[in-house]
């Protein structure tokens, strides 16, 4: 069988060009603050940081990478990270402890980048038309609030005083869809909302393992404000958790619009009402192979099914959906190629962070891949 093979592979990477400068920061060096060095440096420049607390807000308008100097530690920033004048540029943070959190300012036109990997952030609030935001393998206790970008394998626990721990929001001017794959959102202990959707883009809600335990409110609820044709967004392969037993649906269309929406291969339990109520003449709306089970058939911390249980095999039989050892897809988040199982290490020195492949691709069709990651 002859096929063609188009392999784009985009790399989230801190790549020094030839006329890049690394500068080093440590409580007793040349630079003994990020915000000397930041000082100091052009565009397309790292600052390497030492293990240690940095007591300062950072304010950049710079496009540079900060990135922790040993690998497997983590530094600390006491305040947090403010983007000003910051339209265009490009920023790279790995093995850090944000303890302020993440924001911007001013105003964005042009593509803006924002990658944090394997670290941790107080919050992430970057809900701007113009700002990609990429977050893989990382922690926040707070909210993260996007237009554009990619959530993976990241743990949400949520913080006092806060929203909604993912909120997808507005409207983007940048192509790209929306993806959160991976991660684990809320916890058996925290009461917060899990996921509000009111982009006006494509998303991808993939393989997370969700407990939502805000009363009167479903996991997923989706406040798009009218009804949209659009490609089809996706809500597959997750695992869901009311620890408190609630009338509810899993996910909850609020405003009742119509779009294009797939809604399958679900695990959950504790929602009585089922995964999601279909308004009348939804007709863009295809919803099948969700299971609800009881409470012993899923691991309450992971949302790995236990054995024997019945969402073992139970999900969309399609080869589409294949399990990783190439069995019939699970339900849940442990199901088909994207299995939370490939999230749940650390990320490293150099890693794929998030592999977007075709399942099913035609005889004589190419095969488009693409791919992001870090490289220090």
């Amino acid at each position: 069988m002859n096929r063609s093979f188009n392999l784009s592979v985009v790399f989230a990477a801190t790549l020094s060009s030839a006329f890049a400068t690394d500068r080093v920061v440590s409580p007793t060096g040349t630079f003994n603050t990020i915000t000397s060095a930041i000082a100091a440096s052009s565009d397309g420049d790292r600052i390497l940081v030492a293990p240690g607390v940095y007591n300062e807000f950072i304010a950049l308008h710079k496009s540079v990478s900060i990135l922790s100097n040993q690998e497997g530690s983590r530094f600390t920033l006491s305040g947090g990270v403010t983007l000003q004048d910051f339209d265009g540029k490009s920023l790279t943070i790995s093995g850090a402890r944000l303890m302020g959190g993440v924001r911007a300012t001013g105003t964005y036109t042009l593509r803006t980048e924002v990658r944090i990997t394997d670290s941790f952030t107080y919050s992430c609030d970057l809900d701007e038309p113009s700002i990609r935001v990429e977050l893989m393998r990382d922690s926040v206790s707070g909210e993260v609030k996007l237009s554009s970008g990619m959530i993976v394998g990241c743990t949400l626990l949520g913080a006092p005083f806060m929203g909604s721990l993912v909120q997808l929001r507005g409207t983007t001017v940048l192509p790209e869809d929306v993806h959160v794959v991976g991660n684990s959102i809320g916890s058996l202990t925290s009461n917060f909302q899990c996921i509000e959707v009111s982009s006006t883009v494509p998303f991808h809600i993939e393989n997370n393992f969700i407990v939502d335990n805000e009363s009167g409110h479903s996991a997923i609820r989706i406040l798009l404000p009218s009804s949209m044709v659009q490609p089809a967004s996706t809500i597959v392969n997750n695992s869901f958790i009311k620890a408190t037993v609630a009338a509810l649906p899993a996910i909850a269309n609020v405003n009742g619009y119509h779009f294009n929406l797939i809604v399958k291969n679900n695990a959950f339990f504790g929602f009585t009402s089922g995964m999601i109520t279909a308004t009348p003449f939804w007709l863009q709306l295809i919803a099948s192979n969700n299971l609800q089970g009881a409470a012993n058939a899923m691991n309450g911390f992971t949302g790995q099914p236990m054995p024997g249980s019945i969402y073992i095999d139970a999900g969309d039989p399609d080869p589409r959906y294949l399990d990783l050892d190439l069995t019939t897809n699970d339900a849940g988040c442990y199901g088909g190629s994207n299995s939370r199982a490939n999230f749940t290490m650390g990320m490293g020195s150099a890693v794929v962070g998030f592999m977007q492949a075709p399942r099913v691709v035609s005889q004589g069709d190419p095969v488009n891949i693409s791919a992001t990651g870090f490289d220090r």
